[in-house]
């Protein structure tokens, strides 16, 4: 599922576009002639759709790292450290 937002501050537009799979050519397609931010949570099919394309700004979703927290936290020796780590996250939210 891909959620995109538009439209001029007055007319805010959401649109929701759904497909079966998560291969690269989805969003290549949806995103050919775009430019501008895409902002995602780092699946690395989106690097094949920003490829050669310098009219999109990646931006990744910060609420995402907490995965690698909470990885790290599984083989930390101070897994205090890492929980407060999240903590700081969740503060950004």
């Amino acid at each position: 599922m891909c959620l995109m937002l538009g439209g001029p501050p007055q007319m805010p537009v959401a649109i929701y576009q759904y497909w079966q799979t998560r291969a690269a050519e989805h969003a290549i397609e949806l995103l050919k002639g775009y430019s501008g931010y895409l902002q995602t949570y780092g699946y690395k099919e989106y690097d094949a759709t920003l490829k050669d394309n310098d009219k999109i700004i990646h931006i990744s979703c910060f609420a995402h790292s907490r995965i690698y927290f909470f990885k790290a936290a599984q083989v930390s020796k101070n897994v205090s450290t890492v929980h407060k780590r999240v903590e700081y996250i969740i503060l950004f939210y």
